[in-house]
């Protein structure tokens, strides 16, 4: 239904009574990046990595991600 804020209010929530809970740091993950808001997808991924490190895709997010945030580098 695209309703990404209730969303992500639903989310915290649940990441508020268990912070490690992967498939809710995941799906913020997900939501945050369709919103645009990048810097935060990479610190829920960042996180995300943390709790569950063999997560499908999510290496290949996180390194999108930082690519798009803090540049190619020279």
């Amino acid at each position: 239904m695209e309703n990404y804020n209730a969303a992500l209010g639903d989310l915290r929530r649940a990441l508020a009574l268990d912070p490690n809970h992967f498939r809710a740091l995941d799906a913020m993950a997900k939501i945050l990046v369709l919103v645009g808001e990048k810097k935060a997808a990479l610190a829920a991924y960042e996180k995300l990595l943390l709790v569950h490190p063999n997560i499908e895709g999510g290496k290949e997010a996180l390194e999108e991600l930082k690519k798009e945030v803090e540049g190619q580098g020279i």
